[in-house]
């Protein structure tokens, strides 16, 4: 499949999820996201991708400009595998979508490292309109680090936090932040100038 995908330039939706790759089949599908890449979109849930995988994949993500949504849902990345991940896109301009969800990026504690390498992407990265960190035991404390963070972005429109076990005046600061962010966006799509119409090509006929 790997072999195939080094010269496609026709796929640009890749669903991969369910089939078991692993860490090694990661690394190997990491050379089909160069810079030439033209898939847009990819699904790796339910992999057993470990942290070994998100090196691989976090370096890819450097020097990837095509991928636009990535779903890495329900795998087994750790916090280490989160902060390759999250490291690899303080660089990256083209991502605007990923789920991370369900990777145990935390231990409850709120004390991890790859919450706070997140929120350090986030004062960065310009594109990322939605994450879903969801069930990833970010605890307590790891709500507050990434209410904290939102107050330096202000592209982020979609953050799950659902089962972090995040305290719930917290979780309403993060949506307040989300839907200020939000109508700067609306504020910013109403002051552009309308785009004129398009000119109409005309041929004067010969008399």
């Amino acid at each position: 499949l790997v072999v195939g995908l080094r010269d496609n330039m026709t796929i640009t939706d890749l669903d991969l999820s369910h089939n078991k790759i692993s860490d090694r089949g990661s690394r190997a599908l990491c050379k089909c996201l160069g810079k030439d890449s033209v898939i847009t979109r990819l699904s790796l849930c339910d992999n057993h991708i470990h942290s070994e995988g998100g090196k691989f994949l976090g370096r890819a993500l450097q020097s990837n400009f095509s991928l636009i949504d990535l779903n890495m849902r329900l795998n087994r990345l750790g916090e280490k595998g989160g902060c390759y991940i999250f490291e690899g896109l303080k660089s990256n301009s083209g991502l605007v979508s990923l789920n991370i969800s369900g990777n145990g990026l935390g231990d409850g504690s709120g004390q991890g490292e790859a919450v706070r390498v997140f929120a350090a992407m986030l004062r960065v990265n310009a594109c990322l309109k939605s994450v879903d960190m969801s069930s990833n035991s970010l605890g307590a404390e790891g709500g507050v680090v990434l209410r904290d963070s939102l107050e330096e972005n202000t592209n982020l429109l979609v953050l799950d936090t659902r089962i972090n076990k995040i305290a719930p005046e917290v979780v309403l600061s993060i949506k307040e932040l989300l839907l200020r962010n939000e109508e700067t966006l609306k504020a910013k799509k109403s002051r552009q100038p309308a785009k004129p119409p398009p000119r109409k090509n005309t041929v004067e006929q010969e008399k």
